[in-house]
């Protein structure tokens, strides 16, 4: 007796179509919660990682060269050496293997450099010289439009 007449047709609330649309509209914000929450954690995670980076960097570069070189040692220990000298041979021969490099590329690179300043060193004087004169000058005539 809902309708105050007991031979009313009685209808059903919420109806088919009210919950369909209500179940959307809650599904709808959920959603929009849930990508929301995601942006948000996708931003904090990003600026821990640019904050960290100077860290995560070289950490992330060594495990790959760690991960890299382990074959290795498994090689020098599977012919008898133990685990220890095995790292350490690696570990020797990395590192040489990194100052010939360096010393390859450096010492050229050095010496070119030094070849250059000698036959260009005139030059440089004077552009140098030329360059504070024409600084200190600039300066004065500010210094002399301020007072």
């Amino acid at each position: 007796m809902k309708n105050g007449r007991p031979d009313a047709p009685q209808k059903e609330h919420p109806s088919g179509f009210q919950l369909k649309t209500l179940w959307a509209a809650i599904t709808g914000a959920s959603l929009l919660g849930i990508g929301v929450m995601t942006v948000y954690c996708i931003s904090v995670v990003t600026r821990v990682l640019q904050f960290l980076q100077p860290v995560l960097v070289p950490v992330a570069f060594a495990g790959i060269i760690a991960y890299l070189l382990q074959p290795l040692v498994d090689k020098l220990v599977k012919r008898g050496l133990s685990r220890f000298r095995a790292m350490l041979w690696v570990w020797i021969i990395f590192h040489l293997t990194l100052l010939l490099l360096f010393l390859a590329v450096a010492v050229p690179t050095v010496s070119k450099g030094g070849r250059l300043i000698a036959t260009r060193s005139g030059d440089w004087a004077q552009n140098v010289g030329g360059f504070v004169s024409r600084t200190l000058e600039a300066v004065d005539r500010m210094a002399d439009r301020c007072t």
